[in-house]
């Protein structure tokens, strides 16, 4: 009587012996429970699986490094010849201040010494600048 039981529960129509049945026969009650479980079963929401720990890092790495080249590149540009053109204002009196502290013979190693701190400070200007465009996107 299961098949009939289970058939009849969709429909509007009551069919006494059928009821009388089930109100008798435990198997049929179970039968009945379940696909009442099974159909507010169909409502519930499905979520979806969570990505790999290892996916998401790796989507996180690759975000990253766009990110990293689309960084305007006319900014970087504009502060390192701003660094230059202050570099090439301050050379003389720089270059006055060395030369009473180090000896002449020395003076081409002060000079390669010197051009180096400005070019780290021309890179620092450049790696600032790059920092203050992450921060404002």
């Amino acid at each position: 009587m299961e098949k009939s039981i289970l058939s009849n529960l969709g429909s509007d129509r009551r069919d006494e012996a059928l009821a009388n049945h089930l109100n008798r026969c435990a198997y049929c009650q179970d039968s009945v429970a379940i696909a009442n479980w099974l159909r507010q079963l169909e409502d519930v929401p499905v979520q979806p699986v969570p990505p790999d720990p290892e996916v998401i890092w790796m989507m996180s790495r690759i975000t990253q490094s766009s990110r990293r080249l689309t960084i305007p590149f006319w900014d970087g540009i504009a502060a390192i010849l701003f660094a230059a053109f202050i570099a090439v204002l301050l050379w003389s009196p720089v270059e006055k201040f060395i030369a009473r502290i180090v000896p002449l013979q020395s003076m081409l190693l002060v000079v390669f010494l010197v051009s180096c701190v400005i070019a780290a400070g021309m890179t620092a200007v450049a790696l600032n600048t790059e920092a203050l465009n992450l921060r404002r996107r």
